[in-house]
């Protein structure tokens, strides 16, 4: 409370001595003045922590005093003298914009109570307006930053499809190049010769795969769902068509059930999520691999769809990264994918509200379920049926 500086206002000489005495021997720097009208020239000049002010005075009342303060500083405190028969005047001043008044004759004690619930209030004050501009700041800086992301992340995003476009044609025309030499010129570069133009294909069409896996799963982050009416059943048998002759040639038996429900969804997402994952099983299974079904369960808030199989599984450590940008098992490296398929099986899941968690072992094979809210709107258009 020291050093805590005072403008006390007051038309009688002797309330001004004898308030601004106590006042000092508080620890309290006081200036005093007997007019409203040096009053507010006192505080254009000099800095105050706090106003005391007679109500009734001759030229410039109180009332005007405050008024001219909180014009100059709407935080500065000030507190409003009035005897007894004023009260009404008192209570305008509150609503004015005083913070707190008292009457005269004043008692110290109660007058330094008041005039510490009001500079207290006035630091509390001030410090949530520091707390708020500091906030503000933050906030400002926080969408700077946001902006800033979006406007790089729509660069990386053209630049990443520049970069598929411009591979995918050169990579083209190196596997009919490699093609056509092997063709017209197959005899003359011997076998060893056609080794190689058999690997340059390879590759080249590896890299093809990539650029296409690359563009799938921007394609999955860009697009937006369209929600329709999706029949389970459908699907399913179309997923078990479409790998009916990899099923047949490794003898691999599949399951479905008789019957599924209809459910709100994205009818071409979840096709590539019961593609990529089937595949997924096919080519890391293994030579144990002989099984695998597709099913549905049902949640409360959720519809799960289920893919099991009975390969090789993965350890648990692997289970945690496969769903990465690129992540691959380090038991399939030597089988060809781009580490992309199940990234885009999660972004899918988490664009219909759900997920994807797949639970695994050598023992037992491995399970993927795939959740998606039972709370998605409806599409304008028709349904996937």
């Amino acid at each position: 409370m020291k050093e805590k500086s005072i403008l006390l206002i007051d038309d009688e000489p002797i309330i001004l001595k004898s308030i601004s005495k106590d006042m000092a021997t508080r620890g309290f720097k006081v200036d005093t003045v007997d007019s409203g009208k040096k009053a507010i020239a006192k505080v254009e000049q000099n800095h105050f922590d706090l106003i005391i002010t007679d109500l009734m005075m001759e030229g410039m009342d109180g009332i005007q005093v405050l008024k001219h303060v909180k014009d100059l500083d709407p935080g500065l405190p000030v507190i409003i003298l009035t005897g007894y028969g004023d009260m009404a005047s008192a209570i305008d001043a509150l609503r004015s914009g005083a913070d707190d008044y008292m009457l005269k004759p004043c008692d110290i004690d109660e007058l330094l109570f008041r005039i510490s619930r009001c500079l207290e209030k006035f630091e509390l004050l001030k410090q949530l307006k520091d707390q708020n501009r500091k906030l503000l700041d933050e906030i400002s800086a926080r969408e700077g930053a946001e902006e800033a992301l979006k406007q790089s992340s729509e660069k990386i995003k053209r630049f990443a499809y520049s970069v598929s476009h411009d591979l995918k044609s050169p990579v083209i025309a190196i596997t009919g190049l490699t093609n056509r030499l092997n063709e017209h010129y197959g005899d003359a570069l011997g076998e060893k010769g056609q080794r190689y133009c058999d690997q340059i294909v390879k590759t080249s069409t590896q890299v093809l795969a990539l650029v296409e896996s690359i563009n799938a799963y921007m394609s999955a982050k860009e697009t937006i769902v369209r929600i329709e009416k999706v029949k389970l059943k459908d699907i399913f048998e179309m997923i078990r068509e479409e790998f009916a002759d990899r099923l047949e040639k490794r003898r691999i038996k599949w399951f479905e059930p008789e019957t599924a429900p209809e459910i709100h969804a994205d009818g071409l997402s979840i096709l590539r999520v019961l593609r990529n994952v089937v595949d997924n099983a096919l080519k890391y299974g293994g030579d144990q691999l002989n099984e695998i079904e597709i099913g549905y369960e049902e949640a409360p808030h959720f519809h799960t769809l289920f893919i099991r199989d009975n390969g090789i599984g993965m350890d648990t450590k692997d289970s945690h990264k496969i769903f990465g940008l690129f992540a691959r098992k380090e038991t399939s490296r030597r089988t060809e994918g781009s580490g992309l398929g199940l990234a885009i099986v999660k972004e899918i899941a988490k664009q219909h509200g759900g997920d994807v968690e797949v639970v695994s072992s050598h023992k037992t094979g491995t399970c993927f379920y795939i959740s998606i809210s039972k709370n998605l709107a409806l599409s304008n258009q028709a349904g996937f049926a």
